[in-house]
Protein backbone atom coordinates (compact mmCIF):
# COMPACT_ATOMS: atom_id res chain seq x y z
CA UNK A 1 0.00 0.00 0.00
CA UNK A 2 1.26 3.46 -0.80
CA UNK A 3 2.33 5.77 1.99
CA UNK A 4 -0.28 8.32 3.08
CA UNK A 5 0.43 12.01 2.47
CA UNK A 6 1.45 14.12 5.49
CA UNK A 7 -1.71 16.20 5.30
CA UNK A 8 -4.04 13.16 5.12
CA UNK A 9 -6.72 13.65 7.77
CA UNK A 10 -8.82 10.54 7.12
CA UNK A 11 -9.10 7.40 9.15
CA UNK A 12 -6.01 5.19 9.17
CA UNK A 13 -6.00 1.40 8.94
CA UNK A 14 -4.71 0.27 12.33
CA UNK A 15 -6.93 -2.70 13.27
CA UNK A 16 -5.76 -6.10 11.99
CA UNK A 17 -8.19 -8.89 11.10
CA UNK A 18 -6.96 -12.46 10.92
CA UNK A 19 -8.55 -15.66 9.68
CA UNK A 20 -7.52 -19.24 9.13
CA UNK A 21 -7.58 -20.71 5.62
CA UNK A 22 -6.79 -24.10 4.17
CA UNK A 23 -3.87 -24.17 1.73
CA UNK A 24 -6.31 -24.58 -1.18
CA UNK A 25 -8.42 -21.63 0.04
CA UNK A 26 -5.27 -19.51 0.31
CA UNK A 27 -4.27 -20.48 -3.23
CA UNK A 28 -7.75 -19.62 -4.53
CA UNK A 29 -7.69 -16.25 -2.74
CA UNK A 30 -4.24 -15.51 -4.14
CA UNK A 31 -5.33 -16.36 -7.70
CA UNK A 32 -8.48 -14.22 -7.41
CA UNK A 33 -6.46 -11.28 -6.12
CA UNK A 34 -3.96 -11.73 -8.95
CA UNK A 35 -6.75 -11.77 -11.56
CA UNK A 36 -8.05 -8.53 -10.06
CA UNK A 37 -4.46 -7.19 -10.14
CA UNK A 38 -4.52 -6.41 -6.41
CA UNK A 39 -2.71 -7.43 -3.24
CA UNK A 40 -4.68 -9.88 -1.09
CA UNK A 41 -5.50 -7.30 1.60
CA UNK A 42 -6.56 -4.73 -1.02
CA UNK A 43 -8.58 -7.39 -2.83
CA UNK A 44 -10.46 -8.35 0.34
CA UNK A 45 -11.23 -4.70 1.19
CA UNK A 46 -12.27 -4.06 -2.42
CA UNK A 47 -14.39 -7.20 -2.48
CA UNK A 48 -16.18 -6.43 0.77
CA UNK A 49 -16.49 -2.64 0.73
CA UNK A 50 -15.66 -1.16 -2.62
CA UNK A 51 -17.40 -2.82 -5.55
CA UNK A 52 -20.61 -4.51 -6.66
CA UNK A 53 -20.96 -8.22 -5.92
CA UNK A 54 -20.59 -9.45 -9.51
CA UNK A 55 -17.43 -9.00 -11.54
CA UNK A 56 -16.95 -10.44 -15.01
CA UNK A 57 -13.83 -12.31 -15.94
CA UNK A 58 -12.03 -10.81 -18.92
CA UNK A 59 -10.83 -13.23 -21.57
CA UNK A 60 -7.10 -12.55 -22.17
CA UNK A 61 -7.43 -13.67 -25.80
CA UNK A 62 -10.20 -11.13 -26.40
CA UNK A 63 -8.05 -8.40 -24.86
CA UNK A 64 -5.13 -9.42 -27.09
CA UNK A 65 -7.32 -9.33 -30.21
CA UNK A 66 -8.63 -5.90 -29.27
CA UNK A 67 -5.10 -4.68 -28.62
CA UNK A 68 -3.98 -5.88 -32.06
CA UNK A 69 -7.02 -4.29 -33.74
CA UNK A 70 -6.34 -0.94 -32.06
CA UNK A 71 -2.64 -1.17 -32.88
CA UNK A 72 -3.27 -1.86 -36.57
CA UNK A 73 -5.79 0.97 -36.86
CA UNK A 74 -3.37 3.28 -35.04
CA UNK A 75 -0.54 2.38 -37.42
CA UNK A 76 -2.80 3.10 -40.39
CA UNK A 77 -3.85 6.44 -38.91
CA UNK A 78 -0.22 7.31 -38.23
CA UNK A 79 0.75 6.54 -41.84
CA UNK A 80 -2.12 8.65 -43.17
CA UNK A 81 -1.23 11.58 -40.91
CA UNK A 82 2.48 11.29 -41.83
CA UNK A 83 1.61 11.40 -45.55
CA UNK A 84 -0.73 14.34 -44.98
CA UNK A 85 1.91 16.28 -43.04
CA UNK A 86 4.61 15.54 -45.62
CA UNK A 87 2.61 16.35 -48.76
CA UNK A 88 -0.25 18.54 -47.48
CA UNK A 89 -2.48 16.35 -49.62
CA UNK A 90 -5.03 13.76 -48.52
CA UNK A 91 -5.28 10.97 -51.10
CA UNK A 92 -8.35 9.24 -49.76
CA UNK A 93 -10.82 10.76 -47.33
CA UNK A 94 -12.62 7.40 -47.28
CA UNK A 95 -9.47 5.62 -46.07
CA UNK A 96 -9.13 8.13 -43.22
CA UNK A 97 -12.81 7.77 -42.32
CA UNK A 98 -12.54 3.96 -42.36
CA UNK A 99 -9.48 4.07 -40.10
CA UNK A 100 -11.18 6.38 -37.60
CA UNK A 101 -14.32 4.23 -37.66
CA UNK A 102 -12.22 1.12 -36.97
CA UNK A 103 -10.63 2.85 -33.97
CA UNK A 104 -14.03 3.95 -32.65
CA UNK A 105 -15.41 0.40 -32.92
CA UNK A 106 -12.39 -1.10 -31.17
CA UNK A 107 -12.46 1.48 -28.38
CA UNK A 108 -16.19 0.95 -27.89
CA UNK A 109 -15.49 -2.78 -27.47
CA UNK A 110 -12.82 -1.98 -24.86
CA UNK A 111 -15.24 0.25 -22.94
CA UNK A 112 -17.86 -2.53 -23.03
CA UNK A 113 -15.50 -5.04 -21.35
CA UNK A 114 -16.70 -6.13 -17.89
Amino acid sequence: MARLKRDYMGERRTVPVTMQLTPSERLELHSRAARAKRKISDYLRWREFGRPETVGVIDPDAVYRLERQIHKAGVNLNQISHHLNATHYLQSREELSACITELKIALARVIALP
